[in-house]
C-alpha cells in the first residue's frame, strides 16, 4: 500500500515536464501540483445529485495507445450517484477532501494527501464538500475518455 509519503517520494526523484506541457514518452513525468489548469466540461447532469461542479483540468501525458494517461484535476463540491469506474486510475489528493462509496459499503474519506486507487468496474458514489483537486493516472482496456470532459 502506498502512504503518502511513499507517494510523495515517488514524485520527487521523477523529471520534469517537457515545455508544451506534455512529456515525451521515453522520460519520467513529474506532475506540477502548481500547473495552470483549464475550464473543463463537467459529469453528465443525469450523474449528479445537486448543482453541476466546476471542473479544471491539465492533461500531462497519454500515450500513444490513449490507453494511459496522467494530469492534475480539480472540482468545486458536488455529489454524484453510483457508477462504474471508466478505468483503473490512482489518485493523489492534493487539496479538500472526497467521500468514496463502494457496493453499499460505509463512505471512506480521503483527505489531502492521501493516496487511493479505484479499479475499473468498480461501482462507488462520490462527494466532495470542499473545492478538492487530484493527480490522476489512468489505465483503460480501450482508448480511455478524455479526462477534461
Amino acid at each position: 500500500m502506498l502512504t503518502s509519503h511513499t507517494a510523495h517520494r515517488m514524485t520527487a526523484i521523477m523529471g520534469e515536464l517537457q515545455p508544451g506541457g506534455l512529456s515525451r514518452p521515453e522520460q519520467p513525468l513529474r506532475l506540477d501540483p502548481d500547473a495552470a489548469l483549464a475550464t473543463s466540461g463537467g459529469p453528465a447532469a443525469a450523474l449528479l445529485i445537486g448543482p453541476e461542479p466546476r471542473q479544471r483540468s491539465a492533461h500531462n501525458y497519454e500515450d500513444a495507445s490513449a490507453r494511459f494517461s496522467v494530469g492534475v484535476w480539480a472540482a468545486t463540491p458536488c455529489h454524484r450517484i453510483p457508477i462504474p469506474c471508466p478505468s483503473h486510475e490512482l489518485m493523489h489528493l492534493l487539496e479538500g477532501e472526497v467521500s468514496l462509496t463502494a457496493g453499499g459499503g460505509p463512505p471512506r474519506t480521503c483527505r489531502a494527501g492521501d493516496t487511493f486507487s479505484c479499479p475499473r468496474g468498480a461501482w462507488s458514489t462520490g462527494s466532495a464538500q470542499w473545492t478538492c483537486a487530484r493527480s490522476i493516472a489512468r489505465s483503460c482496456p480501450e482508448p480511455c475518455p478524455d479526462p477534461r470532459n
